[in-house]
């Protein structure tokens, strides 16, 4: 019975891939009638297939020599799917018992020796192999069958994606890879892999399995995963509904795949950890690592499989005889890892080393192909997209950021184990201040060795920039013993701000500028300030564009034209931001020349960085410069329309983070941000322009804070005192106080001086808050965590709000929608139930357990009724799919009972509002997020802590479809075809 289960899973995997192969004709045509073809082979039900067809019992041909493991393991090999991939793609487009069939048949049966022959006993694994081929062949001419009667078009279409380059490699390749299966059972042949593997695998660990950081301090070979950190993996966005997975998952599913990324994002790195995963891995494919850029010189001569054969020996130090490494790759037992792509300058040539790539994936179809480049520049020579599915790789988030620093630290030997755990994080805790820069790989491991020296982050970016750019400007080449004689070296650093200004003035920051442009910018800049004539002046720009190349410092070629001239790109906008905003504070001629500079572009929300850089660096050309600068912006009379006056408050009141100034300009832009929001606070629609004063908010802190709480106090209570301001007063108030319980959640707490401002407003105006938000479910939440009613009369307001479970905790109306992310009552819960018990003050603490004991309550006893879909559809416009990650939190039952609701609850929400998302998949992402299992028969309250109950309600809602709401069966009568469909 186990074995039968077994291969049900494996038909079903197998009728899986036959999608994906159908999905190539799809890509290139992107026809109704090929998307059909592709939706139909993915909706075959596998298991209604299997039980009609007649049962071969697998199990009678089991002696004791085969184990339900051994098939299990055999199952899992990636030589045996591409085998069992074969048989159904020529049961398909195939009539009869063909040659090709037969050759299919012959190679499950030598893998079946190979793998289940014990102590000589080959006939019953003879029979065995024979009797299950017989049972794939059965399954696969029954999907076929079924594929008819559907619709009888789509064979048709089927022998179309049989054309396809994919489908029909792996078929026209059935014959050699009988062929090297043959091989791979001949005693010398099996004595030649197995020496082969043993001694790779260990020099291939060897050479990819250190890691060198950019230190230029000590020059050290570290094991990878001394220090490693593994991205998260991004699919592209023509992948609908994709998160982020992690390296392991991308392992698990790689076929034919491109790496994207930017410069210092990690793409080499990662390629050698993956050789290394590989090599380690005795059981599975053996990794083939090939740099192209070395590749390419030898590419008109050899292939790129006598390429990797003639590097074995030099690079390896391993000798291999000849048709060994080819029958690895024909087999599936091989996977080849091709990096830096886009570090062929040539673009002929990038793209000739593509079709070179392609072709060796058409010869060998088996074989899953990994390719990296960088974002710039792949769209000249991308592999073919029908065929080779693209990734980026994701920047680092807080968590990879704080595991990398702490391995970084833990790797110095200057430091013990103390030492390095307390400048690890002290570290982390600094550089929250410029999250973006410490997201690059490269960057981090930068500014780790800054900090290792002056045991500080500076709080002004303009610093970070700086002795970054100057690490990797002076002290790159010289680590390496590189002597860099360039005739206007004294005019680089200069040069070098110039040409960032120019690239963005000129807008090229995205897709570069050619080199003759770039040497022709870099001419007009030297000359006179560097050279005497014109003609030396190109000269120098030449040298330093050529010794720039290659380079992935600060400024470096990154591709090319089609005509094959280089193009030129900063390596990380960060660094062409600040290097623009330095040039644009050395040509202005005063603080207020450069802030009539700045206003056009950040009215129109431009330059947001450059500007801030800016506005910090003129105070150190200027005494009071920024003061200067945000005074003479904040008094500019030039008339403008509302939005960009309220992007120019919001970008002065963003500049209050680093800003220096007086108390009195924190109070006048305070000022101005308040009589900003006031002015557009619309009333009936219970919305406006609130982020300047958001912004002023999130931006202040301590003195400044205080500063600014002092200006907007009295400005309130002057407003709430005049009838035509009094309502629109209450409502920017109550927007904030929303506003902060979203901070807090979000693990971003607002400074306390802006706490007590709204909590005792509120206090003081508590019947008009009410009045104001009456009919807003998160009314009573809002007031209880602010403290400004006690906890159980914040639960008895939410018991008087309706009886209908559905519109207390999910209705979203309109009061609150702009002004944050927690969109009901059941998102704010949810939210809460991921904090820890430990950030919660005791009577919001008591205020939660009052509220989660009501929301199970209403669950199991209350209506739990959706409005008739014409009422729900409003309600749904600003759904969000909120997933209720909950791993390693110390949940308690009832905290865990309610995030499983409401994230099953808004999933449902979300298959309303958004019919294209595969509702199957939604529900899958739902319960795997909680924990839920899908493997065998655990359920989410066998695996984490909520009560049985709802454990056994996940099972149902997991796998029958069942619904939170119970009504759901009569609200779909009403909907479209299309949202039903995808419901049901």
């Amino acid at each position: 019975m186990m074995v039968d289960i077994a291969v049900a899973a494996l038909f079903t995997d197998m009728l899986s891939t036959a999608g994906g192969f159908a999905s190539e004709l799809v890509k290139r045509k992107n026809a109704k009638e090929a998307r059909r073809l592709y939706t139909a082979l993915r909706n075959i039900d596998s298991d209604n297939i299997y039980q009609s067809v007649d049962k071969i019992q697998l199990a009678n041909f089991m002696t004791g020599a085969i184990s339900s493991a051994d098939v299990s393991k055999l199952f899992d090999l990636p030589e045996f799917k591409g085998a069992v991939n074969e048989l159904l793609l020529v049961c398909l487009t195939e009539k009869g018992e063909s040659e090709n069939l037969t050759l299919v048949r012959q190679s499950i049966t030598i893998l079946c020796a190979q793998n289940l022959s014990k102590n000589e006993h080959y006939e019953e694994t003879d029979k065995f192999s024979r009797a299950l081929c017989d049972r794939l062949v059965q399954l696969s001419r029954r999907a076929l069958q079924e594929l008819e009667e559907t619709d009888q078009s789509l064979t048709v279409m089927l022998q179309q994606s049989f054309l396809q380059k994919r489908m029909w490699s792996v078929i026209d390749t059935i014959p050699a890879h009988n062929k090297a299966l043959k091989r791979t059972m001949t005693p010398q042949r099996i004595v030649e892999v197995s020496q082969f593997k043993d001694k790779y695998r260990k020099s291939c660990i060897e050479r990819h399995g250190y890691i060198s950081p950019p230190d230029f301090e000590t020059n050290r070979k570290i094991p990878i995963e001394t220090l490693y950190v593994a991205p998260a993996i991004k699919a592209t966005l023509d992948k609908e509904f994709q998160p982020s997975i992690s390296l392991s998952e991308f392992k698990g599913k790689l076929d034919r795949c491109v790496i994207l990324g930017d410069p210092g994002g990690g793409k080499s790195t990662l390629s050698g950890y993956i050789t290394a995963k590989y090599a380690r891995d005795l059981k599975g494919p053996v990794p083939f690592y090939v740099t192209l850029r070395d590749f390419a010189p030898h590419s008109s001569d050899l292939s790129l499989l006598e390429y990797i054969e003639r590097e074995i020996a030099p690079k390896y130090q391993v000798r291999t005889e000849p048709g060994v490494i080819e029958d690895l790759f024909l087999t599936g037992s091989a996977v080849a890892i091709l990096d830096g792509l886009d570090e062929l300058i040539d673009a002929s040539m990038r793209r000739e080393i593509s079709r070179s790539v392609e072709l060796f994936g058409i010869q060998y179809p088996h074989c899953p192909v990994l390719v990296t480049s960088r974002r710039v520049g792949y769209e000249q020579a991308r592999l073919d997209p029908a065929i080779y599915d693209t990734y980026l790789i994701d920047s680092f988030g807080s968590s990879e950021v704080e595991e990398y620093v702490h391995k970084w630290f833990n790797s110095q030997d200057d430091f013990n184990e103390q030492q390095a755990e307390e400048l690890a994080a002290s570290f982390i805790d600094q550089s929250v201040a410029v999250q973006d820069l410490r997201s690059n790989p490269l960057m981090l491991a930068l500014m780790c060795i800054i900090f290792r020296g002056d045991k500080y982050i500076p709080r002004n970016r303009p610093d970070i920039y700086d002795k970054c750019a100057t690490l990797l400007f002076d002290k790159w080449d010289g680590h390496r013993g590189i002597v860099v004689p360039l005739q206007a070296r004294d005019h680089v650093d200069a040069a070098m701000k110039y040409l960032a200004y120019e690239f963005l003035t000129s807008g090229s920051t995205e897709t570069g500028i050619p080199r003759n442009r770039v040497i022709s910018m870099l001419a007009e800049y030297l000359h006179p300030r560097a050279v005497e004539n014109s003609n030396d002046a190109i000269l120098a720009a030449e040298e330093f564009t050529d010794y720039c190349s290659g380079r992935a410092w600060v400024f470096t070629d990154a591709g090319a034209t089609a005509e094959g001239e280089p193009i030129f790109t900063f390596t990380h906008r960060t660094f062409m931001e600040y290097f623009a905003a330095v040039h644009l504070t050395r040509i202005s001629d005063s603080p207020e020349g450069l802030a009539k500079e700045l206003l056009p572009r950040v009215a129109r929300e431009e330059w947001d960085v450059v500007a801030q850089l800016a506005i910090q660096q003129i105070d150190k050309k200027t005494d009071k410069g920024t003061e200067r600068a945000l005074s003479s912006m904040l008094t500019e009379r030039r008339r403008r329309s509302a939005r960009n006056r309220g992007n120019v408050l919001t970008f002065m009141a963003r500049c209050l983070t680093f800003s220096v100034i007086s108390p009195r300009l924190v109070r006048d832009i305070a000022s101005k941000c308040m009589e900003y929001s006031l002015s557009y606070f619309d009333i009936e629609s219970r919305s406006g322009q609130m982020d300047p004063l958001f912004v002023l908010q999130r931006s202040t802190s301590s003195a400044v804070a205080v500063a600014a709480v002092r200006q907007i106090s009295d400005e309130l209570a002057d407003l709430v005192s005049k009838p035509e301001t009094s309502e629109k007063t209450v409502g920017i108030v109550y927007a904030w106080m929303v506003e902060f319980v979203s901070l807090d959640l979000f693990g971003n707490p607002t400074d306390d001086a802006w706490v007590e401002l709204v909590g005792e407003f509120s206090r003081r105006h508590l019947p008009e808050v009410m009045a104001y938000a009456e009919g807003d479910p998160l009314l009573p939440a809002v007031l209880a965590w602010h403290m400004v009613v006690s906890p159980e009369f914040g639960c008895e307001m939410i018991r008087s709000t309706s009886d209908n479970f559905f519109l207390r905790y999910f209705a979203s109306p309109l009061i609150n929608r702009h002004f944050s992310p927690i969109r009901n009552l059941s998102s704010l819960y949810l939210h809460i139930a991921k904090m820890e018990n430990a950030d919660l003050v005791d009577n919001r603490k008591t205020f939660v357990e009052l509220a989660f004991e009501e929301f199970l309550n209403s669950f199991y006893n209350s209506p739990r009724l959706l409005p008739e879909y014409d009422q729900l559809l409003p309600m749904l416009n600003d759904q969000l799919f909120i997933v209720g990650y909950r791993f390693g939190l110390d949940l308690t039952e009832i905290d865990a009972d309610v995030l499983l609701i409401a994230t099953m609850g808004h999933a449902e929400l979300t298959m309303f509002s958004t019919p294209e998302i595969d509702p199957d998949r939604l529900r899958r992402i739902t319960a795997r997020s909680n924990g839920v299992i899908l493997d065998g028969d655990q359920t989410v309250g066998e695996s984490q802590q909520c009560s049985s109950n709802l454990g056994k309600f996940a099972r149902e809602w997991t796998s029958n479809g069942m619904s939170v709401f119970t009504n759901l069966t009569s609200v779909l009568a009403d909907a479209p075809a299309s949202v039903v469909s995808k419901i049901e």
